[in-house]
């Protein structure tokens, strides 16, 4: 074989293999593309998560993975998906609205009676769903909750109060509404202990397994309950599983077993009328003198306009008095606490950061080494420029915190030194999602913001709305290396021919003499 026909062969290998990679790249967006609607679930790409209100069951507000930096990676006009309209669902003061959560793969939020979903990567629009309430139910105002491959919401009130939709492609599961006619609900469904955990401001809670099927479970509640708040569930030292929940309609704090009896020494009986509580309870283990750990519930309230408000505190290990700490008003206004605290517990002892009406943010520190006679201890104070309804989360060394005018803030756990901020145009009520280094939140416009510089799974940058994946972009850059390869080969081979010496031109044969004639002229 020449060496000519040998670079030929090469050279037509090449272009097919080539040619296989540039129709593998084509193919591939399209054979991950979403599931068409009906399709049944499938296995969900792992990846940092956010997938309840708060981040766990404890409602701690403790996010895992590095902390997100102050840009804005990519923002969604969700209130399009939704007519261009975001409704105010309770048309007063608090305009709750759904925190987003992340599973790692996708990002979603629930607006109005509508649930969507969008890529956790680059904000591209994967489905939207109806409640299947609709028009005649309330709206989602709690969080959803995300588990299983589903992803569990709770309508405030209709014909069908707790629903649950596959997480791949939005499809209705299964939707149930709850004894006693499905009155309205502020908080968001937790799924812990093989139930699901329902409440409503009628003092209705009520437990349903995730499945769909099977009996309500409805825990015997103490006379004139309210609940607005999200419950936290824990294993109490001493006790074992249980709910917590903070009462506003008896301005007090509940706690249930799983088989919903409640706790002993609950209802707190006798003890002082608390603040108007919107605020759920973060629950921390707290080390005791005998060397035992006291599980300990913080939950804020809100005074009202011109009345102290307070940060409280039950040893629910051994309940037996509130233990209260006044808020100054550090602005202006009503200085209470509707949101949950963060809190890091260390020891004996434990961290709290909250932020209050008034635009405060703080750190307070609580010392249960005599868990009879606890302290509290102001660490710092920092301002939010407007009144905070949005649950803090800290990530790292860094608490990030909405705010209602507008801008997301991060401020140093250590000293409240403020870190960075991002505007997002329009207040902010809804609390954060935060992991894998970015961090999501939805303002009063109906726009969904991701915050921070590293996406889900690693890397940094932000894939372009509608861009390729990681493996096509592996791909796309294989068959560029493929096409040097061919150009490399073409130009060596164009090379070597015109190195080549040429071939002598053979000699023609000398002319035949016609018969006769002679060689010699006249």
């Amino acid at each position: 074989m020449g060496l000519g026909e040998f670079f030929s062969q090469v050279m037509q290998r090449t272009l097919w293999t080539c040619a296989a990679l540039a129709l593998l790249v084509i193919a591939l967006p399209l054979g991950t593309a979403s599931p068409a609607r009906g399709a049944a679930p499938l296995p969900r790409a792992s990846g940092p998560e956010w997938t309840e209100f708060q981040g766990d069951l404890s409602l701690t507000g403790i996010a895992q993975g590095g902390s997100p930096a102050g840009t804005t990676l990519y923002s969604v006009n969700v209130a399009k998906y939704l007519g261009g309209t975001l409704p105010n669902p309770l048309s007063n003061d608090y305009p709750y609205q759904s925190s987003p959560v992340t599973d790692g793969s996708s990002v979603y939020v629930a607006l109005g009676n509508t649930l969507l979903s969008f890529s956790a990567s680059n904000g591209a629009y994967q489905w939207q769903s109806n409640l299947p309430g609709g028009g005649g139910g309330g709206p989602v105002v709690g969080t959803p909750f995300v588990a299983g491959g589903m992803v569990f919401v709770n309508q405030d009130g209709g014909p069908n109060d707790l629903a649950a939709f596959y997480a791949n492609n939005g499809t209705l599961a299964w939707s149930l509404q709850p004894p006693g006619g499905g009155s309205a609900s502020s908080s968001s469904p937790v799924l812990a202990n093989g139930n699901l955990v329902l409440t409503d401001t009628s003092g209705g809670f009520f437990l349903h397994p995730p499945s769909g099927t099977g009996p309500w479970t409805a825990p015997s509640v103490p006379t004139g309950a309210s609940y607005f708040a999200t419950a936290s569930f824990g294993t109490i030292s001493g006790v074992g599983p249980a709910w917590i929940i903070p009462d506003r309609g008896n301005r007090s704090l509940d706690a249930f077993s799983t088989a919903g009896v409640a706790l002993p020494g609950f209802p707190m009986s006798g003890q002082p009328r608390l603040d108007r509580l919107f605020s759920s309870a973060s629950l921390a283990n707290l080390s005791t003198p005998g060397g035992g750990l006291d599980t300990w519930a913080f939950f804020g309230g809100e005074g009202g306009q011109g009345n102290p408000s307070h940060l409280y505190a039950v040893d629910v290990s051994h309940p037996s008095q509130v233990f209260a700490l006044t808020l100054p008003a550090v602005g202006t206004g009503d200085s209470g606490i509707r949101s949950t605290p963060a809190v890091l517990a260390s020891g004996s002892l434990a961290s709290l950061i909250v932020g209050s009406r008034d635009g405060a943010v703080m750190r307070i520190n609580f010392q249960a080494a005599n868990p009879l006679s606890p302290t509290w201890q102001w660490g710092w104070n920092a301002s939010a420029g407007g009144p905070v309804d949005a649950s803090p989360v800290v990530v790292g060394s860094e608490v990030i915190v909405p705010s209602e005018n507008g801008n997301v803030y991060s401020f140093g756990v250590g000293n409240g030194t403020q870190l960075w901020s991002v505007a997002t145009g329009a207040p902010i009520y809804a609390s954060p999602a935060v992991a894998g280094g970015l961090c999501w939140v939805v303002n009063s416009n109906g726009e969904l913001l991701a915050l921070g510089g590293n996406l889900p799974g690693g890397g940094n940058g932000v894939i372009p709305k509608g861009g390729a994946s990681a493996i096509s972009t592996l791909l796309i850059l294989l068959a560029a290396v493929a096409a040097v390869v061919i150009a490399t080969i073409l130009v060596l081979w164009l090379h070597l021919r015109r190195r080549k010496p040429a071939q002598p031109s053979p000699t023609p044969p000398p002319p035949t003499q016609p018969s006769g004639a002679t060689s010699g002229g006249r």
